[in-house]
Protein backbone atom coordinates (compact mmCIF):
# COMPACT_ATOMS: atom_id res chain seq x y z
CA UNK A 1 0.00 0.00 0.00
CA UNK A 2 0.94 3.56 -0.34
CA UNK A 3 2.90 5.28 2.67
CA UNK A 4 3.92 8.76 3.11
CA UNK A 5 6.95 7.97 5.70
CA UNK A 6 7.60 11.36 6.39
CA UNK A 7 4.05 12.05 7.51
CA UNK A 8 3.08 10.20 10.89
CA UNK A 9 -0.30 9.64 10.19
CA UNK A 10 0.32 8.01 6.92
CA UNK A 11 2.34 5.58 8.73
CA UNK A 12 -0.06 4.58 11.24
CA UNK A 13 -2.74 4.38 8.48
CA UNK A 14 -0.07 1.81 6.98
CA UNK A 15 -0.07 -0.32 10.11
CA UNK A 16 -3.74 -0.05 11.03
CA UNK A 17 -4.20 -1.63 7.14
CA UNK A 18 -1.73 -4.38 8.11
CA UNK A 19 -3.09 -5.23 11.50
CA UNK A 20 -6.36 -5.15 9.99
CA UNK A 21 -5.28 -8.00 7.42
CA UNK A 22 -3.10 -10.04 9.54
CA UNK A 23 -4.01 -9.28 13.37
CA UNK A 24 -0.42 -8.66 13.68
CA UNK A 25 2.94 -7.60 12.93
CA UNK A 26 6.46 -9.74 13.62
CA UNK A 27 8.94 -8.02 11.29
CA UNK A 28 9.26 -4.38 10.53
CA UNK A 29 12.29 -2.90 8.21
CA UNK A 30 11.69 0.61 7.59
CA UNK A 31 13.98 0.88 3.86
CA UNK A 32 12.82 4.62 2.61
CA UNK A 33 15.15 6.78 2.18
CA UNK A 34 16.77 9.80 0.33
CA UNK A 35 20.19 11.38 -0.68
CA UNK A 36 19.31 15.38 -1.60
CA UNK A 37 22.80 16.48 -4.09
CA UNK A 38 25.21 18.77 -2.59
CA UNK A 39 27.82 18.52 0.75
CA UNK A 40 27.07 19.15 4.41
CA UNK A 41 28.71 23.00 3.59
CA UNK A 42 26.55 23.43 0.44
CA UNK A 43 22.90 21.53 0.41
CA UNK A 44 20.20 23.72 1.15
CA UNK A 45 19.08 23.31 4.51
CA UNK A 46 15.06 22.58 3.38
CA UNK A 47 16.97 19.28 1.94
CA UNK A 48 19.11 18.59 5.06
CA UNK A 49 15.26 18.52 6.67
CA UNK A 50 13.87 16.78 4.26
CA UNK A 51 16.66 14.07 4.56
CA UNK A 52 16.21 13.63 8.57
CA UNK A 53 12.65 13.57 8.16
CA UNK A 54 12.10 10.84 5.64
CA UNK A 55 15.52 8.67 6.53
CA UNK A 56 16.03 8.76 10.68
CA UNK A 57 12.02 10.52 12.13
CA UNK A 58 10.76 7.75 9.08
CA UNK A 59 12.21 5.22 10.73
CA UNK A 60 11.81 6.06 14.40
CA UNK A 61 7.62 6.58 13.68
CA UNK A 62 7.40 3.37 11.40
CA UNK A 63 9.03 1.42 14.64
CA UNK A 64 7.40 3.01 17.12
CA UNK A 65 3.87 2.53 15.09
CA UNK A 66 4.75 -1.13 15.20
CA UNK A 67 6.25 -1.62 18.38
CA UNK A 68 2.57 -2.10 20.10
CA UNK A 69 1.95 -4.78 18.41
CA UNK A 70 5.10 -6.67 18.67
CA UNK A 71 5.25 -5.73 22.40
CA UNK A 72 1.18 -7.11 22.79
CA UNK A 73 2.92 -10.36 21.28
CA UNK A 74 5.99 -10.70 23.03
CA UNK A 75 8.27 -10.83 20.05
CA UNK A 76 9.48 -9.28 16.90
CA UNK A 77 11.67 -8.53 14.60
CA UNK A 78 12.92 -4.63 13.37
CA UNK A 79 15.73 -4.40 10.96
CA UNK A 80 16.95 -0.77 10.16
CA UNK A 81 19.03 0.41 6.84
CA UNK A 82 21.94 2.30 7.32
CA UNK A 83 25.04 2.20 4.88
CA UNK A 84 28.35 2.05 4.44
CA UNK A 85 28.44 6.05 3.83
CA UNK A 86 27.86 5.75 7.62
CA UNK A 87 31.35 5.45 7.85
CA UNK A 88 32.95 6.78 5.45
CA UNK A 89 33.78 10.43 5.00
CA UNK A 90 31.28 13.28 6.26
CA UNK A 91 28.24 13.37 4.07
CA UNK A 92 24.85 14.43 5.37
CA UNK A 93 23.57 11.01 4.01
CA UNK A 94 26.07 9.02 6.46
CA UNK A 95 24.80 11.77 9.17
CA UNK A 96 21.17 9.98 8.66
CA UNK A 97 22.52 6.64 8.99
CA UNK A 98 24.70 7.13 11.91
CA UNK A 99 21.69 8.42 13.60
CA UNK A 100 19.89 5.49 12.50
CA UNK A 101 22.53 3.07 13.66
CA UNK A 102 22.78 4.41 17.07
CA UNK A 103 18.77 4.66 17.59
CA UNK A 104 19.02 0.63 16.64
CA UNK A 105 21.27 -0.18 19.71
CA UNK A 106 19.31 1.78 21.67
CA UNK A 107 16.09 0.20 20.81
CA UNK A 108 17.93 -3.05 20.79
CA UNK A 109 19.00 -2.67 24.42
CA UNK A 110 15.85 -1.19 25.66
CA UNK A 111 13.27 -3.95 23.85
CA UNK A 112 15.71 -7.52 24.74
CA UNK A 113 13.38 -8.24 27.56
CA UNK A 114 10.19 -7.88 26.11
CA UNK A 115 11.17 -10.44 23.26
CA UNK A 116 12.07 -8.14 20.37
CA UNK A 117 15.41 -8.22 18.38
CA UNK A 118 16.51 -5.32 17.06
CA UNK A 119 19.60 -5.36 14.33
CA UNK A 120 20.88 -2.64 11.60
CA UNK A 121 21.84 -3.98 7.99
CA UNK A 122 24.72 -1.61 6.67
CA UNK A 123 24.77 -2.77 2.51
CA UNK A 124 28.35 -2.84 1.14
CA UNK A 125 26.72 -1.55 -2.05
CA UNK A 126 24.17 0.19 -3.71
CA UNK A 127 20.77 -0.75 -5.74
CA UNK A 128 21.17 1.35 -9.48
CA UNK A 129 18.35 3.02 -8.79
CA UNK A 130 17.49 6.51 -10.28
CA UNK A 131 18.35 8.12 -7.29
CA UNK A 132 21.15 6.49 -6.29
CA UNK A 133 22.35 7.30 -10.43
CA UNK A 134 21.73 10.97 -9.66
CA UNK A 135 24.90 13.39 -9.90
CA UNK A 136 25.36 15.09 -6.76
CA UNK A 137 28.17 17.25 -6.95
CA UNK A 138 27.29 21.29 -8.00
CA UNK A 139 26.58 21.64 -11.28
CA UNK A 140 26.65 17.74 -11.83
CA UNK A 141 23.28 16.82 -13.88
CA UNK A 142 22.00 13.27 -15.49
CA UNK A 143 23.74 9.78 -14.58
CA UNK A 144 27.00 9.45 -12.99
CA UNK A 145 29.71 7.14 -13.51
CA UNK A 146 29.40 4.08 -10.69
CA UNK A 147 31.48 1.53 -9.72
CA UNK A 148 30.81 -2.31 -10.39
CA UNK A 149 27.78 -2.56 -7.56
CA UNK A 150 27.08 -6.02 -6.00
CA UNK A 151 23.58 -7.59 -6.93
CA UNK A 152 20.68 -7.56 -4.39
CA UNK A 153 20.94 -11.41 -3.55
CA UNK A 154 23.32 -10.51 -1.04
CA UNK A 155 21.15 -7.81 0.49
CA UNK A 156 17.83 -10.03 0.42
CA UNK A 157 20.19 -13.03 2.28
CA UNK A 158 21.39 -11.12 5.22
CA UNK A 159 17.46 -9.28 5.83
CA UNK A 160 16.21 -13.16 5.85
CA UNK A 161 19.25 -13.77 8.09
CA UNK A 162 18.50 -11.06 10.49
CA UNK A 163 14.56 -11.75 10.38
CA UNK A 164 15.41 -14.93 12.05
CA UNK A 165 17.25 -13.72 14.84
CA UNK A 166 15.58 -13.37 18.38
CA UNK A 167 16.42 -11.01 21.33
CA UNK A 168 17.88 -13.51 23.43
CA UNK A 169 20.11 -14.48 20.55
CA UNK A 170 21.74 -11.76 18.30
CA UNK A 171 20.15 -8.08 18.81
CA UNK A 172 21.98 -4.64 18.47
CA UNK A 173 24.21 -5.56 15.80
CA UNK A 174 25.10 -3.11 13.00
CA UNK A 175 26.53 -5.38 9.90
CA UNK A 176 27.07 -5.58 6.47
CA UNK A 177 25.20 -8.12 4.25
CA UNK A 178 28.93 -9.57 3.99
CA UNK A 179 29.83 -9.74 7.58
CA UNK A 180 26.07 -10.83 8.15
CA UNK A 181 26.24 -13.61 5.78
CA UNK A 182 29.15 -14.65 6.80
CA UNK A 183 28.61 -14.16 10.98
CA UNK A 184 24.91 -16.05 10.87
CA UNK A 185 25.18 -18.32 7.82
CA UNK A 186 28.89 -19.41 7.65
CA UNK A 187 31.58 -19.71 5.54
CA UNK A 188 30.25 -21.64 2.61
CA UNK A 189 27.18 -19.43 2.09
CA UNK A 190 29.46 -16.44 2.61
CA UNK A 191 32.16 -17.77 -0.33
CA UNK A 192 28.91 -18.14 -2.56
CA UNK A 193 28.18 -14.46 -2.35
CA UNK A 194 31.91 -13.05 -2.49
CA UNK A 195 31.99 -15.65 -6.25
CA UNK A 196 29.06 -13.90 -6.96
CA UNK A 197 30.15 -9.96 -5.89
CA UNK A 198 32.84 -7.60 -7.03
CA UNK A 199 35.84 -7.84 -5.01
CA UNK A 200 34.45 -4.55 -2.83
CA UNK A 201 31.58 -6.55 -1.14
CA UNK A 202 34.29 -8.43 0.91
CA UNK A 203 36.51 -6.39 1.16
CA UNK A 204 37.95 -6.59 4.88
CA UNK A 205 36.01 -9.15 5.73
CA UNK A 206 37.92 -12.37 6.92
Amino acid sequence: MVCNVADAESIDAMTKAVLEKWGRIDIVMPNAAVQPPGFVSTIQPRHWELEFRINVHGTFHTIRSALPSMIENGSGNVITISSIAAHRGGSHYGATKRAIESMSIGLANELKDQGIAVNCLRPVGGIPTPGLMMGRRPGEVGPRDLPELPGPESYVEAAVLFAMQTAQGVTGACLTDAETVLQLAGRSEFEKYKAMNPASWSEGVA
